[in-house]
């Protein structure tokens, strides 16, 4: 059968990198190093989530690093300690749901272990790299994958140096 897809990736995904630009998140003009947790990069990120038109914010959700500094901030001003926020790695959790539930359980939230039921076939998901398709099954275009891998790239670096994590896991 043909049918047509649910999600049209290209204007999806670029509308909302447009709207990144357009509020000054995604900077040419000011250095990365610069702009990185700055004044300005959180006015951008605000006139970013204040935009009307744009209610999923489907690719500045997964600019981590900029919502997670502005944690820090927030945790600092009220002169609480970075720890009390836990951050987990998603392949972590895919890999070893029992072991990341324990840590937060037990670990972060002190509560006694509990025996958990196996959760393994919750966090199978189908295509290549486990990153193919969309939720509906709908491939994404390799030329928006691309596009997606540069632009998150220095962000994902950003929010490994912020967390002080390595590549492998």
């Amino acid at each position: 059968t043909n049918h047509k897809p649910m999600v049209d990736w290209d204007v999806w995904i670029r509308h909302d990198i447009q709207l990144l630009r357009d509020a000054g998140v995604l900077q040419d003009e000011i250095a990365a190093d610069t702009f990185a947790g700055s004044h300005e990069e959180y006015q951008a990120w605000r006139r970013y989530l204040g935009n009307r038109h744009n209610s999923q914010h489907v690719v500045g959700r997964g600019l981590y690093a900029i919502q997670l500094q502005h944690y820090y901030q927030v945790l600092r001003r009220a002169h609480k300690p970075a720890s009390d926020l836990l951050v987990l790695r998603s392949d972590q959790l895919r890999r070893d749901t029992h072991a990341v539930v324990q840590q937060v359980t037990t670990d972060f939230l002190g509560l006694p272990p509990h025996p958990l039921p196996d959760a393994s076939a919750r966090h199978e998901t189908s295509g290549p790299n486990n990153s193919s398709s969309s939720s509906n099954g709908m491939p994404m275009p390799d030329d928006i994958r691309r596009e997606l891998q540069q632009l998150f790239r220095p962000y994902n670096q950003r929010l490994f140096r912020l967390l002080n994590w390595t590549t492998d896991g």
